[in-house]
């Protein structure tokens, strides 16, 4: 097919997959600048690229309940990220990646699974629903239940309640709790003389909310016995709705 643009004569041999337009102005006898002619058929540049990318490790928890061993949580393997090489075929126009294709996936490093061994369920002579049992901390991912991993925690039930910052709940509205600090939405917990200010505490009824379940106590409250939790919540309307109930907790002390 030829292109007739002014005094010059173009004859296009190959049809490439943007050059649609052109044909088809071409065929509508348009004029076809001789810019656009080869804006539109600019070079495809093929190139291989190799890529080492990490293969994250796996947590696998162990059951102890068999073992001889003592009731401890303890990591038996540390886990290690793996690593693969990734070959790619990649096409670029102008500088710019319009499309890659996996060649070959090599690995060059398996990973190391992390193994952790779950303590045994035994009863204490404290309380007949306080109780050592098997560590949370140990698959969680968050930086509270990082700083509990190597602790034992207690599981005790709590007659848990919620409160905010406003003069109803606190008698005041400055928001600041015992510890010195301000409250805090899905952190702070307010418990009573037993528990020191700092210790962590994971509520798996809270499991789904952005905290994972995990908080810490920083506040007091006249009425909070050391069997009684309050958490801290952003709207008085939200610690309304939350009531009071009975919520099982892992006590780091």
């Amino acid at each position: 097919m030829q292109i007739f643009c002014g005094n010059e004569v173009i004859t296009i041999t190959k049809i490439l997959e943007d050059g649609d337009t052109i044909i088809k102005l071409a065929e509508e006898n348009k004029e076809v600048q001789v810019e656009q002619l080869l804006g539109d058929y600019s070079t495809v540049v093929e190139k291989i690229i190799k890529e080492q990318v990490e293969i994250p490790f796996e947590t696998i928890t162990k059951n102890a309940e068999d073992s001889n061993e003592g009731a401890i949580n303890k990591v038996i393997t540390q886990g290690k990220n793996g690593l693969k090489e990734i070959t790619y075929k990649a096409k670029f126009r102008n500088d710019v990646e319009i499309e890659r294709t996996i060649l070959e996936e090599k690995i060059i490093r398996e990973p190391v699974n992390k193994v952790v061994q779950v303590n045994k369920s035994v009863i204490t002579s404290r309380s007949s629903i306080e109780r050592t049992t098997y560590n949370p901390a140990t698959t969680a991912t968050n930086s509270l239940a990082k700083q509990v991993q190597e602790k034992i925690p207690q599981v005790k039930t709590f007659n848990t309640s919620a409160y905010c910052s406003c003069s109803k709940c606190c008698g005041k509205t400055t928001g600041i709790t015992s510890s010195g600090v301000k409250a805090t939405s899905w952190y702070t917990l307010a418990a009573g003389s037993g528990y020191p200010i700092g210790t962590i505490i994971y509520i798996p009824y809270f499991k789904d909310k952005p905290n994972g379940g995990w908080f810490v106590v920083q506040d007091r409250g006249g009425s909070i016995k050391d069997n009684k939790l309050d958490v801290y919540m952003s709207t008085h309307s939200s610690a309304i709705q939350f009531g009071r109930r009975s919520l099982e907790c892992y006590v780091y002390m």
